[in-house]
Parts: structure tokens; C-alpha cells; sequence
């Protein structure tokens, strides 16, 4: 069953020969691989007619297995599709042991509608999948956890006497070490303490039903922080990893086709075919001269061989990368040029909120903190870059400027490209600045009915802090002051956006 390809396309997974991204599954043989969007790599299973030999995790780059492992959880691919495709799935469970747990119902019911307006015709077929989905789940309203409630977590007598009264689900990627730990607390609290082998980002807090879910961030105390590998050019190691009439790029020659091995001389060769049947044979040996071919393109120009067609197309290209480079310098010179406004050194409120960060900064996440502080506090003007994958502390940078900024009598923007991860980042800053003069407000759909007295108070300087889609980057927004222009995920944006967005940080003064 669990090589049945129908199985992978109804949870959401695309089929690929070379798994390379998350969502993605291939059969090859008695080898499945599969890349699950919460894992951070690849998984291979490989068999033995029906009989499972073994579980390894393996790299994308280089398609080798890297760790093996006895046990694994895969989970349908909730990043793609239909989501009211995925309750008609989840409402399908009739298991009493599974828990379904949907965090914030407000946004939920949201999202109907807007499905129901993209799909009229499926109006009833929705609303009755989503009612079905809150017979068998519960909603919670997730907060994020006090400074206080923190140090509860790490103090073990504490801990037991939560325990006590409400549940607890400890969700760790330490699993044996957690289960050691919490050995006495496990025995004395059997119905309410609970560790799951299953790691989550973070935990958060359901007051209406006593529950807290805890992670690894919270018990321990500091973030975790994944090392990024640099993606290079993908190579191919061995021959099974190409199809025949894939498209391969030769190191000198350019894109071809791949059409098998072929013998001559009792020797084999790649057999690479090119424009007007022009074909190249190559040792296979030399196989570390072909790259997979990836482009958005389905079908890449060819060229003949001899020719200097790809060699022009190179030259092109290149010119224009030093035209595009040039471009870029003359830009960074004209900002070099201009005076930007120079923030002050840090304050007492910017050093106590800073210090009510509940964990321990990572070497690389102060690092950037220190360099956006140093671009804030020169008169250049600051056009940054910050990095990292999940779990990395990428907003905790954010938050830190944001503060900096507002403490300096600036106004911020900080732009999303979706309605809710804007309205994930509205409440946390909230809630880190609950205890400032600072007043932070959401532009978005969901805040569509106070959007008026949004924007004329972002005119007069009453808001510090907006928070929103490309809504923010319509001309009815103006600001009293702004001195800081957040962009989160940029490389979702559509053109269109991205385009409002050059021209806006123009036009913006900071």
C-alpha cells in the first residue's frame, strides 16, 4: 500500500523522478523517496518486493543517504492543493485515539468564505466538510507563552503541579532524554503528562481547555538553529538518477537530451541529442559533466553541435548579468550618496525589552541584530538582507529594529505577502509591545471595517507600527514619519507587488 502512487497524489505530493523539494515523492524500483513539508530532509525507503529493508534520510544535492533510522511519521502535504480537500480527509477519521486540534476559528471560518467565493459551485460541498471537521476537533485560541510561565517550564517541581490541573504535551526531536527527565512526573501524572516523539517550532497555550503544549524552545530555552546548506548545481552521480529524453546540460555544449547508453566498441556512452540529430556520445565515466536541467522553460532551445549558437546565447547571458551588475552598482552609488536618518545608541527601554527576549540568542542571530543596529545608527541608508531557515529568530530581529525605530520617534511598516502570516506577526509584535507606549496596528482584508481610521491615523502619527499585506503598499497609505520598512518573504510577492514595492521604497523618505 504504501507504494501505491494514488496514495502520495491524494495526500497532496507530486510525482517527480528526483525528489529535490518539499512536496514531492519517486518510485524507482523498490525505491520510494519522499520529502514531507515538516521535515527538514528527504526520506528513502527502500524494499524488498513488499518487505521494507530500510528507512534512511538522505541529501537533496547530492542524493545520497545520510542517517538511517528505524521509525518514521509521514503526514500528507498540507503546503499544496485544495486545504478544504485536506478536511474532506481529515473528516473521513473515525479513529477515537486521533486528536484534532484547529487553532483559531475566527480565521478558519474566514477562509471558508473565501474558498466558497473562488468556487461557488462548491459552496454546500464545503460548508458541509467543514462541519463535519468541528464535529470531530475542538478549537483553541493559542497564546504565546509569559516570561513567568517560562520559568515554570524549566523548574520541575513546578511543572508537576501544572500537571496537576491542566494537561500536558511535551513535543521533542530528544525524545529518550525528555522521557528520562520526566520519569517521575510521567508516573505520578499518567492522564494528564504526556511525550510524543514529534517535533513542533514552538508550544503554545489554550486556556479555555487547560492545555499546554510545550517544545524543546520553551523547556530548554534557547532557539534551535539548523545549519543552511549552500545549493549547488545539481549533478548527477549515477546512472539510474536520468530518464531517457530528459533534458541534460553538457558543460561545454549546452542543453541536449538524453537518450540512453549506447555501446560502441564494446565501450558505453551517455547518448545526448541535440538540434538536427546531432548527437553527442559521452564515456560513462565522464557522467559528472551533466547537470539536471531546472527551468520554468518545458522546452529549452537546442542547438547543434559545432555551432556557436549556445556559445552566443552564453555570451548573451553573461552580458546581460554585468549589464544587470552594473545597474545594481550605479544604484548602491546614488544611495551611498544620500543621508539617511542616523538612530540613536541604544536606550534603557531598547536594552529592557530586548532582555525580555524569554531565549538565549544564537551567535549568528546577534550577529545580524548587531549589523542592523550599526546600518541604523551610520548616515548611509540601510538596505539589508537577513536570512535563515525556520527557527532561526529572523522576526526577533525584526521586532528589535522595529523597536529601535519607534524609540527613535519613526513609524514602522512591516509588509507580508498573505492575510494570515500578517496577522501572525500583528499578534506577536503585539504582545512583545504590550508593555510599551507603542501603538500597533493590522491592514489587512480581516481588518477591512477599521481600515479608515487606520490610515488617517497612520497619516497624523498616531500608529507606530503597521502590519499587513500589499494592501499597505496602496497610494491612500500615507505616513507622518516613517523610518523603517520591513519586508517579510519577499520572494512571494507577485510582480505586481514587487514592482509597488521598488517603487514605494523610492518614493518612501527614511
Amino acid at each position: 500500500m504504501f507504494g501505491n502512487k494514488k496514495l502520495f497524489l491524494k495526500n497532496g505530493y507530486e510525482s517527480s523522478y528526483l525528489v529535490e523539494k518539499k512536496g514531492q515523492f519517486s518510485q524507482r524500483g523498490d525505491i520510494v523517496d519522499i520529502f514531507p513539508p515538516d521535515l527538514e530532509n528527504p526520506v528513502r525507503f527502500e524494499f524488498f518486493g513488499d518487505e521494507l529493508e530500510s528507512i534512511r534520510f538522505f541529501e537533496v544535492d547530492s542524493q545520497i543517504s545520510i542517517e538511517k533510522i528505524e521509525e518514521i511519521k509521514i503526514f500528507g502535504n498540507i503546503l499544496s492543493g485544495n486545504k478544504f480537500e485536506l478536511v474532506e480527509m481529515i473528516s473521513e477519521i473515525n479513529n477515537d485515539d486521533v486528536l484534532i486540534v484547529t487553532e483559531n476559528e475566527e480565521l478558519v471560518d474566514y477562509k471558508l468564505e473565501e474558498y466558497i467565493l473562488l468556487n461557488r459551485d462548491k459552496e454546500n460541498l464545503y460548508r458541509k466538510r467543514y462541519e463535519n471537521l468541528k464535529k470531530k476537533s475542538f478549537f483553541v485560541l493559542a497564546k504565546n507563552f509569559s516570561k513567568e510561565q517560562l520559568e515554570t517550564f524549566k523548574n520541575k517541581e513546578k511543572l508537576e503541579k501544572l500537571a496537576n490541573k491542566n494537561k500536558i504535551f511535551i513535543q521533542t526531536k530528544n525524545y529518550e532524554k525528555k522521557l528520562s527527565d520526566y520519569n517521575q512526573i510521567l508516573k505520578k501524572n499518567q492522564n494528564n503528562f504526556f511525550v510524543s516523539n514529534f517535533e513542533l517550532f514552538e508550544g503554545f497555550l489554550s486556556e479555555k481547555n487547560k492545555i499546554f503544549v510545550l517544545t524543546d524552545r520553551e523547556l530548554d530555552g534557547y532557539i534551535y538553529e539548523n545549519s543552511k546548506k549552500v545549493k549547488k548545481s545539481i549533478k548527477y552521480k549515477k546512472l539510474n538518477q536520468i530518464l531517457v529524453d530528459d533534458y541534460v546540460i553538457h558543460i561545454q555544449y549546452g542543453v541536449g537530451i538524453y537518450k540512453g547508453i549506447q555501446t560502441i566498441d564494446e565501450k558505453d556512452y551517455l547518448k545526448v541529442k541535440y538540434a538536427d540529430e546531432d548527437i553527442l556520445y559521452i564515456p560513462v565515466e565522464k557522467l559528472d559533466r551533466l547537470e539536471k536541467y531546472i527551468s520554468s522553460d518545458l522546452e529549452p532551445k537546442l542547438f547543434r553541435l559545432g555551432t556557436s549558437g549556445f556559445k552566443r546565447k552564453r555570451k548573451k547571458l553573461e552580458e546581460d548579468i554585468q549589464k544587470f551588475a552594473a545597474e545594481l552598482i550605479k544604484i548602491q552609488a546614488r544611495r551611498k550618496r544620500q543621508t539617511g536618518f542616523i538612530y540613536q545608541k541604544d536606550t534603557v527601554w531598547q536594552e529592557e525589552f530586548e532582555e525580555s527576549f524569554p531565549f538565549e540568542v544564537t551567535p549568528d542571530q546577534k550577529k545580524a541584530i548587531d549589523d542592523v543596529k550599526s546600518d541604523m545608527e551610520s548616515p548611509k541608508i540601510m538596505d539589508r538582507l537577513v536570512c535563515g531557515d525556520v527557527g532561526y529568530g529572523k522576526t526577533e530581529v525584526a521586532m528589535r529594529s522595529a523597536f529601535k525605530a519607534i524609540d527613535n520617534g519613526k513609524q514602522v511598516i512591516l509588509v507580508a505577502p498573505t492575510t494570515i502570516l500578517a496577522q501572525q506577526h500583528f499578534e506577536r509584535f503585539k504582545k512583545r509591545f504590550e508593555n510599551y507606549p507603542i501603538v500597533v496596528e493590522n491592514l489587512s482584508r480581516l481588518t477591512k471595517s477599521k481600515s479608515g481610521e487606520i490610515l488617517k491615523n497612520l497619516k497624523n502619527g498616531a500608529v507606530d507600527l503597521v502590519i499587513g499585506t500589499h494592501r499597505l503598499l496602496s497610494d491612500d497609505v500615507v505616513f507622518n514619519n516613517l523610518g523603517l520598512l520591513i519586508i517579510d518573504e519577499e520572494q512571494k510577492f507577485g510582480v505586481k507587488a514587487k514592482e509597488k514595492l521598488k517603487e514605494k521604497k523610492i518614493n518612501w523618505m527614511f
